[in-house]
């Protein structure tokens, strides 16, 4: 009986030390990560919306917009600004593809063209077929375009594409009707 408390007394202070160690080390590098996860954000940010020279996030304005289900996919929303002028905006959509959400960017100008999209990720989808969603020659069919998307489908991965069409057309119709 006196070797099982002493084993399950060197078990209990082994696991403090090393619960000790990982929330000292997650201290340490909690602020680094955050920042390098910032600053990634902020440089998609820019490259789906060029001439903006900061962001600012507007999601709460939006929040009552949000609550139709047609904008169910929007996750966020930031005004682009140059200077103090507006630059446009982008839409942080996360429609839901084969294997889950697709987390896009859809960069949309003053004039309601969209100037850039990204696909931030597509962790659930097939890789080869659904993953496809984030090659260059399906995203460039977006930029430029206005009003009702018209994009193509990727052959074998319908639904993915499908998605991330649904997702750009749910961003343009959110700054086409964005609130005062």
């Amino acid at each position: 009986m006196r070797d099982i408390v002493r084993i399950a007394a060197v078990l209990m202070l082994i696991a403090a030390v090393s619960g000790g160690a990982l929330a000292y080390a997650h201290s340490i590098t909690a602020p680094a990560i955050e920042r390098a996860l910032r600053q990634a954000k902020e440089e998609a940010l820019a490259r789906v919306l060029p001439g903006a020279d900061r962001f600012q996030d507007r999601t709460e304005a939006y929040r009552e917009v949000l609550a139709d289900p047609r904008f169910r996919a929007v996750q966020e929303v930031w005004e682009g600004l140059t200077g103090d002028k507006p630059a446009g905006t982008v839409v942080v959509v996360a429609p839901t593809g084969y294997g889950g959400p697709i987390t896009c960017l859809v960069g949309i100008g003053p004039d309601g063209k969209i100037t850039g999209m990204e696909v931030l990720s597509a962790p659930g989808e097939t890789p080869g077929l659904g993953s496809r969603v984030k090659e260059p020659s399906f995203l460039q069919q977006f930029p430029g375009q206005a009003g009702q998307v018209k994009a193509h489908t990727i052959s074998g991965a319908t639904i993915s594409s499908r998605a991330v069409i649904g997702g750009v057309q749910a961003a343009l119709e959110l700054v086409a009707g964005r609130p005062r």
